[in-house]
């Protein structure tokens, strides 16, 4: 891919990245204040009757008809990664990312937010007319550090998504990166989780026991996951719009069930305390299908958050199996699941070390070698050849 700059004066890159982190930084913040809002709304229905389900079908439709009206507009990260040039795409990508995952949170369905945050990131690189070849990377891995809350992930994602990207644009993305996390973090918003703490007396050949089993255990189910995010994927770009709606009322009638308004949305209270969660598989795989089914329909957002809160369920759940920590198990789980799902291993490296510490590199290491090495090479965050609406 041919990486253009849109100026070689260094005092006008530098200032566009700083826009970018200023811009990003305020969208994020907006955003995610916004899931809040959504997320405190619907844990008081539910408690009543979660009436916001009704939202579902309308704002499906409402996505269908903005892709259908539009030349060409990205839904997914994986349409994103491997294009040369953003002439092409609609100029409304920016603001429908941000407004139409709202809306897709706001009917109740499971999904993401990295996805919505690393496009509509992306979007502004189209919006203010430049050069896609130099500046999408350096955008897309900008909103991707700072949904995270972790300025320094920028250069590691733009090097396993873009492939090859010059040692400027990953210097820019930095940069750029730490602006917007320091704007999101000056109105109160942190990282996803904090380090844990955990008391781990199990011995070494335990540990190489229980993670080898894990790492092929994650591998095999994410193989299997992906595999059927295509075939659905491909099932529901051919079938017609009624037979799509009618999934959506199905699965608006499921999640209307008491036993799973739990799994409604993001969830993130269900999870995010990591010290005091209670391992388990049932929760772990009915959040992975639901996210399954939803992404594959074409409702915006990502796959982030839901990996990682199956994989916690999972992980935690495994551990106890074998008597080990489930705080541990939650800790390795927690982005396993986006590892092997998208084949990002050195992010999501990094990502485990920010929980686990730097003691346990050589752990994390293993169990992430395993698991990548059983998953496949597809990949959630590479272009998949579906046919579009």
């Amino acid at each position: 891919m041919p990486r253009t700059q849109t100026s070689n004066n260094p005092f006008w890159q530098l200032l566009i990245s700083l826009v970018f982190g200023v811009l990003i930084g305020l969208l994020t913040f907006a955003f995610t204040t916004g899931l809040a809002s959504l997320n405190k709304a619907q844990e008081n229905l539910n408690l009543l009757e979660p009436f916001h389900l009704l939202l579902a079908p309308l704002v499906f439709l409402f996505i269908y008809l903005v892709r259908r009206r539009t030349l060409f507009f990205p839904y997914k990260i994986s349409e994103m990664s491997q294009e040369t040039s953003s002439g092409h795409w609609s100029k409304m990508m920016t603001p429908t990312h941000f407004f139409g995952t709202l809306l897709s949170h706001s009917s109740g369905m499971s999904l993401g937010r990295e996805g919505a945050v690393v496009l509509f990131s992306s979007g502004l690189v189209r919006l203010f007319k430049l050069t896609w070849a130099f500046w999408g990377p350096v955008a897309a891995s900008i909103g991707f550090a700072c949904i995270l809350g972790q300025a320094w992930l920028a250069p590691v994602f733009m090097l396993e998504l873009f492939g090859f990207t010059s040692l400027l644009q990953k210097t820019l993305s930095l940069i750029g990166a730490m602006v917007a996390v320091l704007v999101t973090r000056s109105f109160g918003t942190h990282a996803l989780f904090a380090a844990i703490e955990f008391h781990d007396t199990s011995g070494f050949f335990m540990k190489l026991f229980v993670l080898f089993l894990f790492g092929v255990g994650v591998g095999f189910l994410m193989r299997y996951y992906k595999k059927l995010h295509r075939v659905l994927s491909l099932f529901f770009a051919k079938s017609n719009l009624f037979v799509r709606l009618l999934v959506v009322v199905l699965l608006m009638t499921f999640l209307y069930l008491p036993q799973f308004r739990i799994y409604q949305s993001l969830g993130l209270e269900q999870f995010q305390d990591l010290n005091s969660l209670t391992g388990s598989y049932e929760t772990g795989f009915v959040k992975l299908i639901l996210t399954l089914i939803t992404t594959s329909l074409g409702f915006l957002g990502g796959e982030f958050i839901p990996l990682v809160f199956s994989g916690c369920f999972i992980g935690a759940a495994f551990f106890q199996t074998f008597g080990l920590s489930p705080v541990l198990g939650a800790g390795f789980g927690a982005y396993i699941l986006f590892a092997t799902g998208t084949r990002l291993k050195w992010t999501s490296f990094f990502l485990m070390l920010t929980l686990l510490g730097w003691g346990w590199w050589l752990w994390v290491l293993y169990v992430l070698s395993i698991a990548t090495s059983f998953a496949g090479e597809e990949s959630l965050y590479r272009k998949l050849q579906i046919e579009t609406l």
